[in-house]
């Protein structure tokens, strides 16, 4: 009949009679791990989705503070046209600019737009603005939030994909530990093993 083991001692429960084995032990360490792992997968993908929203939300905070009004109703009287927004404002956070191409079609007699049927074809003009400060900076710090974040979990799904290397290490600190309560320490300092492994 197998006897009951000692708390606490690595080498009283990694014997042949015992009811756990050095395989079993390190699932359990390996199991928690890659919980931990997926959990921190689901939050940074999580965490992802809400910055790319915000990101959407700045994007039309900078599109809303250009102001091209200006551009708008302005009549050609010699060419009988009228402007009108067209398409835009589209946002570059690369040149830190915004563009909008304004319209122009036929006005009727009395300078005014010709109703749908009648304006033809027509033209556009794109004008550029420089973005806000304020937005430009917020986009930054969006930026380097979003490629933490990206940094973060190419990090987690490569942890993820080697847990062959951290079940070795975790059996590996478990042999360690076994070896220090039969006093065998002192093979962790061996020269002639400490040269097989140096790189």
């Amino acid at each position: 009949m197998t006897q009951p083991t000692e708390k606490g001692s690595l080498s009283k429960i990694l014997t042949a009679n015992a009811k756990i084995a050095m395989p079993e032990v390190t699932d359990i360490f390996i199991s928690k791990y890659e919980d931990a792992l997926y959990n921190k997968k689901a939050e940074l993908q999580l965490a992802m989705s809400e910055l790319q929203k915000e990101q959407g939300l700045t994007n039309g905070i900078a599109a809303k503070g250009i102001d091209f009004s200006k551009l708008l109703k302005v009549k050609v009287p010699a060419l009988n046209l009228i402007s009108f927004h067209k398409e835009g404002p589209s946002i570059n956070w690369d040149n830190e600019t915004a563009t909008v191409v304004i319209g122009f079609h036929n006005t009727d007699e009395a300078g005014e737009p010709e109703s749908r049927g009648q304006r033809g074809t027509g033209f556009g003009k794109t004008f550029e603005f420089k973005l806000k400060r304020e937005h430009i900076v917020l986009h930054k710090s969006l930026e380097d939030k979003a490629h933490e974040l990206e940094l973060d979990l190419s990090a987690t799904i490569a942890a993820i994909s080697d847990m062959p290397r951290k079940q070795r290490q975790v059996r590996a600190r478990i042999s360690e530990m076994h070896l220090e309560e039969q006093g065998l320490e002192h093979l962790m300092a061996d020269e002639t093993m400490a040269a097989l492994i140096k790189i």
